[in-house]
């Protein structure tokens, strides 16, 4: 497993963060990636806080489409968690958002092998 927990935002090249984090795990290990939350859910829910959370504090903004483009079965969430159906959700083949993505985090469980290094050549 690879663990981020609020870092993913402040790296220089968040796609070199996933590259390595991807080849130092093996085929079937999961990243799991703890970020500000800059998907348009939270955005119109709290734009105050959406808008103050990037910049100087935040540079690299992390929403749901990225993680989507880069990991099109990861599952993603934001706070509050439900961890039963982030749980029932991970023990199935088909992973995807569980509940809303309007909280002001937002978690990202991805399974290595489905790393897209660029989303845009490989269609």
């Amino acid at each position: 497993m690879f663990f981020s927990n609020h870092v993913i935002e402040h790296v220089p090249s968040v796609l070199d963060m996933l590259k390595l984090a991807v080849t130092k795990l093996k085929p079937d290990g999961v990243l799991v990636l703890f970020c500000p939350n800059g998907s348009d859910a939270y955005r119109r829910v709290a734009p105050n806080a959406w808008t103050s959370s990037w910049g100087m504090h935040h540079p690299n903004l992390i929403d749901d489409e990225f993680y989507r483009s880069h990991f099109p079965n990861a599952i993603l969430a934001s706070n509050s968690y439900d961890i039963d159906k982030i749980n029932k959700v991970a023990c199935s083949e088909n992973w995807g958002q569980v509940g809303t993505l309007d909280g002001n985090e937002l978690l990202a469980v991805c399974r290595a092998s489905d790393f897209i290094v660029d989303p845009i050549s490989s269609k």
